[in-house]
């Protein structure tokens, strides 16, 4: 059987899950599951991946992510054999320790992005355990459980500097009952499947989305097989040219009526300007942080400052979102 293809673009969102080998724990103390969130945190720095949810079970784990620079099998690369290593170090245990390559199926579509965060975050209350439990005490265990992402969604302080919540705002409403609404929509699912998601992760091996994603998804991929060879490199779809930083920072220094060296000053003035314009760089650009720096005067580590506090502005504020939308558009990119 040929291997498993990873399609491959800028932008792609993907919902990863990684098993560990022969079906083993890959979790056995509290200290590997700190270790590997730790080593994600870098991985997605390294690579200027965009991570959305994850929750780590005791034998598998499963991401959501997006790679602006079409990068994910090389992410996942660095992050498992980093993994790997101190693993098998920490535990004395030669050999594997995941099974195969990760899974990594591509996502499109807000309703179908939402759902997948919703099966991310029901994995711990979803395993056999879970099913003698009665809805009051798959809500707790839900509400209590500390791998994952959840509770950066629904409660006020407990937001991870490496997830990006963006995909809250799907749900609708004000910033403000976003939470709640998210965890209502999550909830709702407690003690039943989402039967929509279902059909969808059946419908393809490759994608999850609405027909014609699907197919197109499925064509590329059967074209890729036709003219190669099993151990060819995996599906690299064409795509525009990025677009330059300079190019991003007019685009935003026109919409917010500032020059563009304004965007290079400490201060309020164009603050809100200057992170969105550094944070689009990081998403858009394809370039590393440390040259998105040089580019505004500012370390590495500022760079990543600025585009977190570009997503809680997005976040807080509709107008500011729907401004980084339309540049994003503007510019070719996606902005998920």
């Amino acid at each position: 059987m040929p291997r498993m293809l990873r399609v491959q673009f800028a932008g792609a969102k993907y919902h990863v899950t990684v098993r560990g080998n022969a079906r083993q724990n890959i979790f056995l103390l509290t200290e590997d599951r700190e270790r590997f969130l730790l080593q994600l945190e870098e991985s997605l720095d390294q690579y200027g991946v965009i991570l959305f949810a994850y929750t780590l079970m005791s034998n598998h784990y499963h991401l959501l992510v997006e790679t602006p620079r079409k990068n994910v099998s090389r992410f996942m690369q660095r992050l498992n054999t980093a993994y790997s290593l101190y693993f098998r170090v920490r535990h004395q245990r030669p050999g594997h320790t995941f099974q195969g390559r990760f899974g990594a199926k591509l996502v499109d579509g807000d309703s179908y992005l939402l759902g997948v965060t919703r099966y991310i975050h029901l994995n711990p209350v979803k395993t056999k355990t879970a099913e003698m439990m009665t809805r009051a005490e798959r809500l707790d265990q839900l509400n209590k459980y500390r791998w994952s992402s959840y509770r950066g969604y629904v409660e006020k302080g407990r937001s991870e500097e490496f997830v990006d919540y963006r995909l809250r705002t799907l749900i609708g409403g004000r910033a403000d009952t976003q939470p709640n609404r998210y965890r209502a929509f999550v909830t709702s699912k407690l003690l039943e499947d989402d039967e929509v998601l279902r059909e969808a992760y059946q419908a393809s091996r490759y994608a999850i989305g609405d027909d014609a994603f699907i197919s197109d998804v499925e064509d590329r991929v059967n074209k890729h097989r036709k003219f190669s060879t099993p151990q060819d490199p995996d599906v690299a779809w064409p795509n525009g040219r990025a677009p330059e930083i300079e190019q991003i920072k007019h685009a935003v220094a026109l919409r917010f009526r500032c020059s563009v060296e304004d965007m290079r000053k400490r201060g309020r003035a164009a603050a809100a300007a200057k992170s969105l314009a550094v944070g689009l760089s990081c998403r858009l650009s394809g370039l590393t942080r440390r040259q998105i720096g040089v580019a505004f005067g500012i370390t590495g580590a500022a760079v990543s400052y600025q585009e977190r506090l570009m997503i809680a502005r997005a976040e807080a504020s509709q107008k500011y979102a729907e401004v980084m939308q339309d540049i994003t558009a503007a510019l070719g990119g996606t902005s998920g």
